[in-house]
């Protein structure tokens, strides 16, 4: 499950649901519940969905476009989450949903965030970047992808690296 650090998670949507031929039904036929959150740049978003019935998907959408999804956390298919850091402002949109058009019952989604801003992953200006080491062609870099990196919108994390050519 995604963690934060200790009391800086503030719960924004914690409630029941389920899914039936009352709900929204999205383009491959899947039903749907969309909730809406207002997220600010800096803010780190857990979003976490669970269901004894259905093979859980979640999609969060930015007011950009912006989309991230999750099927399967941890290879469970009644548990979906995202650790997402927010790097657009705005009104955001938080799909619940199942994998196939022929699931339905109930679930449970909680949404958290730590406003904090202090996550690593949150776009900031040239002026807060961390420190450039300088890289020589021909010399290997490496590094260690976890938590706190920046998340790519299929939801893998990266390390990303700047290069200036002269």
């Amino acid at each position: 499950a995604p963690q934060a650090r200790a009391g800086l998670l503030e719960t924004i949507l914690d409630t029941e649901g389920k899914l039936d031929k009352k709900d929204q039904v999205l383009p491959n036929g899947e039903w749907a519940d969309i909730y809406t959150i207002d997220l600010q740049v800096g803010d780190r978003v857990l979003v976490e969905m669970a269901s004894r019935k259905i093979d859980t998907y979640l999609v969060l959408r930015g007011p950009d476009g912006t989309v991230y999804e999750n099927d399967d956390d941890d290879g469970s298919k009644k548990r979906s989450a995202l650790d997402v850091f927010v790097e657009t402002s705005g009104t955001w949109l938080v799909y619940a949903t199942s994998l196939s058009a022929a699931d339905k019952g109930k679930y449970s989604i909680q949404v958290q965030a730590d406003r904090s801003g202090s996550g690593s992953g949150a776009v900031s200006s040239d002026a807060d970047e961390a420190p450039i080491a300088p890289i020589s062609l021909g010399t290997p870099v490496s590094g260690t992808l976890a938590r706190g990196d920046h998340l790519l919108p299929n939801a893998e994390w990266s390390d990303r690296y700047t290069v200036a050519l002269q």
